[in-house]
């Protein structure tokens, strides 16, 4: 007896010697990456993998467990989205929450494995222009390989067992966005036009910021107009608008307010203030798309007053009219810009 304990004590100890030796050579940190080129609008394809909703249309893993269970929580599509998933030793347990997002650009998420081995990874979705219509995706996995799992990944080659899941999961996600029902909608032409202004007050709150800011701080401007405005039971209409004062190129910074007709006079504390745009000839164009791609309007809305040889006159103004919380599709965004003319 005292042999064959011995003997399975000298097994156990080869198991264990063999197991820490492969964690040694076992790989450190994986990654995978894979790339498809989708004719579809940014938008279309952004809404497809921000809203985890949709990843049951497209997601390689979905056929593996059709009884699946997913609870989402969070606000999808943006930043903090989460979703839990529980489902059969091919699906597994775990988690996926939104860390990073940039509209139709850029899109990381954590996720946590739960079973059937315990693991935390980085996925990342990139969207790149291409040829004219076309959107380069790059789907990325990255993963630091803890040590007891090593001699697990020796056997287990992501680029063999999960790749061919990736390029399928790509595979599905470009036929449905572009099949006719999400195939995007069709940008309409930026018009410019001379109109006249009418008269508007509005309740703002105004600042100096960079460039590289306004996209991070203008919904934290807007957040605190919108709770002034409610604590002191304001009368204001619609749209948010934004009236920009300065556009400094060389420096990056601009001077701008956030505001919100005001239907009814009030007094205004601290940094919120009453303003008023007189009637005035105008240049309006409405421009349909991503915020981000607003300086291509700007650039052409410039080039016109150039061109006739208008002269402008601060602030710009942008209303936006559609509400990007309701409206996933950015090419169904339209924002209105006028420049006030002397």
């Amino acid at each position: 007896m005292g042999k064959v304990l011995k003997v399975i004590g000298a097994i156990v100890l080869i198991a264990v010697v063999v197991f820490l030796v492969a964690g040694l050579f076992g790989p450190k940190e994986c990654k995978l990456e894979r790339s498809t080129t989708i004719h579809a609008a940014p938008g279309v394809i952004f809404t497809n993998i921000s809203d985890y909703r949709n990843w049951e249309k497209w997601s390689p893993w979905k056929d593996k467990d059709t009884n699946c269970k997913y609870t989402y929580s969070g606000p999808q599509g943006q930043a903090d989205a989460d979703v839990k998933w529980s489902g059969n030793k091919e699906a597994g347990e775990g988690d996926m929450h939104t860390t990073e997002l940039a509209q139709d650009v850029n899109m990381v998420y954590h996720l946590s494995f739960i079973r059937p081995l315990k693991a935390e990874c980085i996925g990342r979705f990139r969207l790149d222009s291409a040829t004219a219509g076309d959107t380069k995706v790059t789907w990325t996995f990255e993963m630091q390989v803890p040590f007891m799992i090593r001699p697990f990944m020796l056997f287990n080659d992501p680029e063999k067992h999960v790749g061919p899941d990736y390029e399928k999961g790509l595979a599905k996600l470009k036929a449905l966005c572009e099949s006719g029902a999400d195939a995007g909608t069709p940008v309409p032409p930026l018009e410019i036009k001379e109109v006249n202004w009418d008269k508007e007050t509005y309740v703002t709150y105004r600042v100096s910021t960079t460039m590289d800011s306004l996209s991070a701080i203008f919904p934290a401007l807007m957040g605190k107009l919108m709770g002034y405005t409610k604590d002191n039971k304001l009368e204001t209409g619609e749209p948010v608008t934004g009236l920009y004062y300065s556009w400094d190129t060389d420096k990056k910074t601009t001077d701008v307010a956030v505001a919100v007709p005001l239907k009814k006079e009030a007094k205004m504390s601290g940094n919120f203030k009453i303003v008023t745009l007189g009637s005035s000839h105008a240049i309006e164009a409405d421009f349909y798309g991503p915020y981000e791609k607003l300086g291509e309007a700007h650039n052409k809305i410039n080039a016109y007053i150039k061109e006739k040889g208008l002269k402008k006159k601060a602030p710009v103004i942008e209303e936006y009219i559609t509400d990007p919380m309701v409206e996933k599709d950015s090419n169904k965004w339209l924002t209105k810009i006028f420049y006030l003319l002397d």
